[in-house]
């Protein structure tokens, strides 16, 4: 018999989905949380059935794998400066490059707006208020307070019956579920406001309750989550739409399942045991990476101006949602570039953008935006800027004073088409990331054929460089592409 999928409570489970994103925004609080204590209620006992079985069963041993790194070869330390252009060179034909692979999601979730929401009304009162990267956050309710450490597979059992009794856990998932929605976090950032929850309420609990109630919050979300044990301290198993690059992860039933541990280094890679669940059971719903809604947090101001190669970008951003975005994991290309968490900003520098290059002609407006891309911000890699490797959202490319070469790609291409209506394609070669356009009746230069037309190397690292010129070191390597913005 098929695992019963109100475990993860259907309901829940589409707090965060766009099939009921409609609906969710002419909801107010309170009949929100109604709905979902209701289906919570309903559906109780087959809850506990169901998961105390599977928390009392031998739990199995899985072994760690490592995902390799986004950027297995160095990035060069300077950006390399084009000489002038040499028309007496001939353009070089490079190898066409392999059939991008298909999106995971080939259609982005639509952004939706921020609905109002009232304050919930509790008869305890009470409410509590944590430090989300430097942003109060308050939670409605009382939070689940617990203690002891858990070492079998029956103290997780015992404890998801606890859980269960007490309401108290499943209002704090309908509290954040509320508050994730009214803030425009995503999916991970959604998880992640689940983790400090637990972790800043239960400051002294052992590693092992507190992933045990993180599993059980989250799950109740909809979110594909397994809790595991390391050497006796507990563990979380997150299963994401995408891939986060140089992160140990463990295959558990043909699923990957990425690890995040509460607060503890371990040293070399480590086994995990997790309880086995069915092979047809709901588990739950993949962690998408991206940014579909817009981030809706207090605003932190923080102004720019940027002027390079006869054009000027000026606005202000909202400096609050850096933090959050710090230590965001690597993950694939189409995130950053499907992704918007100030589309009122986006729109507003494509205006910037159109108004001074609306006059001029296609390609002459792709040179100077691309003169623009590779001198307004100075290049460093990420491991000088940072410390280790750190991908923008173009929102982050206004804030940092230092980017690279994927960080120029994802502004570049995303303006080439938003702004310009050019299309093209973000490309990769061993340690490093460009661009290409194709323009109707603009063959000349360093190329490539791609889907019956010809793209051009259009590189916002190769300072000095126009479209057409790309660096010799790649003139016979075939670029990946990495994403396409096309018709």
């Amino acid at each position: 018999m098929r695992w019963p999928s109100a475990l993860w409570l259907g309901c829940a489970a589409a707090i965060l989905s766009t099939q009921s994103a409609g609906a969710q925004e002419r909801e107010s609080y309170d009949d929100f949380r109604n709905r979902v204590m209701a289906e919570h209620d309903a559906f109780r006992n087959s809850v506990l059935d169901s998961y105390s079985k599977f928390f009392n069963s031998v739990w199995q041993e899985y072994e760690q794998f490592q995902e390799a790194g986004r950027w297995p070869e160095p990035k060069p330390l300077k950006a390399p400066v084009a000489p002038e252009p040499d028309k007496t060179r001939p353009a070089v034909t490079l190898p066409s490059p392999p059939r991008p692979e298909k999106p995971k999601v080939e259609v982005a979730r639509k952004d939706v707006e921020v609905p109002e929401t009232k304050r919930p009304q509790r008869t305890s009162g009470k409410e509590t208020t944590i430090d989300f990267y430097g942003v109060p956050v308050v939670i409605a309710g009382r939070a689940p307070m617990l203690i002891g450490k858990l070492e079998k597979g029956a103290d997780f059992a015992a404890q998801w019956e606890k859980l269960s009794a007490d309401p108290t856990a499943i209002e704090a998932a309908a509290a954040i579920a509320a508050k994730a929605r009214e803030l425009g976090l995503n999916d991970f950032l959604t998880f992640d406001l689940v983790r400090e929850y637990v972790r800043q309420t239960n400051t002294r609990a052992h590693s092992t309750v507190r992933t045990a109630l993180v599993h059980y919050i989250a799950s109740h979300l909809g979110f594909n989550i397994r809790v595991a044990l390391v050497n006796g301290e507990g563990v979380i198993l997150l299963n994401t739409l995408q891939t986060l690059y140089g992160k140990p992860y463990y295959n558990v039933a043909g699923e990957k399942y990425y690890l995040f541990p509460d607060g503890v280094d371990f040293s070399g890679p480590v086994r995990v045991s997790t309880c086995p669940l069915p092979a047809d059971a709901d588990h739950g719903r993949a962690v998408d990476m991206r940014f579909n809604r817009p981030l809706t947090l207090p605003v932190k101001p923080h102004d720019f101006t940027l002027t390079a190669a006869g054009l000027t970008l000026a606005g202000t951003v909202n400096a609050n949602i850096y933090p959050m975005l710090y230590r965001y994991p690597q993950t694939d290309y189409e995130v950053y570039a499907v992704s918007s968490l100030d589309p009122s900003l986006r729109r507003d520098l494509v205006a910037q953008l159109k108004s001074q290059l609306d006059s001029v002609a296609p390609l002459e407006a792709a040179d100077r935006l691309l003169g623009f891309t590779q001198t307004a911000i100075k290049y460093a890699t990420d491991e000088q800027a940072h410390g280790f490797e750190k991908p923008y959202f173009l929102e982050e490319w206004l804030y940092y004073p230092l980017n690279d070469c994927e960080d120029r790609a994802v502004f570049y291409s995303y303006m080439l088409w938003n702004a310009l209506g050019i299309e093209c394609q973000m490309i990769n070669y061993p340690g490093h990331e460009s661009v290409a356009l194709t323009l109707p009746g603009v063959t000349e230069g360093d190329r490539y054929e791609s889907e019956g037309k010809t793209f051009l190397i259009s590189d916002p690292t190769y300072i000095g460089a126009r479209t057409g010129q790309g660096m010799p070191v790649y003139a016979t390597t075939p670029p990946r592409i990495d994403y396409h913005y096309h018709r």
